[in-house]
């Protein structure tokens, strides 16, 4: 599914979205990051952070059928590193877009008469 601002600037001046997505890991740190790049909507944010969750879960796999893993200590360091996928995709979902940000509460006295301050 295409978004329109999907070819905003990643950590990567130059980057197109679509190519960064693809390997998250490759263009930000680690997922915090992700989350706190101010040039991402919210849903690019996810985009990153779920291909970043599939790709751990996709190696998770691999692991469990017997595949060797790439390297010594890879299944305790995706664990790891998807407990912080998860937490960075919690509080991306907890951000809202300034496009679908709810208007500020009105007081008590703006609800009852309808006119403000």
């Amino acid at each position: 599914m295409a978004h329109e601002n999907d070819s905003a600037d990643t950590a990567h001046a130059g980057v197109d979205f679509d190519t960064a997505v693809g390997d998250p890991g490759a263009y930000y740190g680690d997922p915090s990051a992700i989350a706190a790049d101010d040039t991402l909507t919210r849903e690019q944010k996810l985009r990153f952070l779920r291909e970043w969750a599939q790709d751990l879960a996709d190696r998770q796999m691999a692991d469990s059928e017997g595949m060797a893993p790439e390297r010594v200590g890879a299944v305790e360091a995706d664990a790891a590193l998807m407990k912080q996928v998860s937490a960075a995709i919690t509080q991306a979902e907890e951000q809202a877009d300034d496009a679908s940000a709810p208007a500020a509460p009105r007081t008590l006295w703006e609800r009852i008469t309808g006119r403000t301050g």
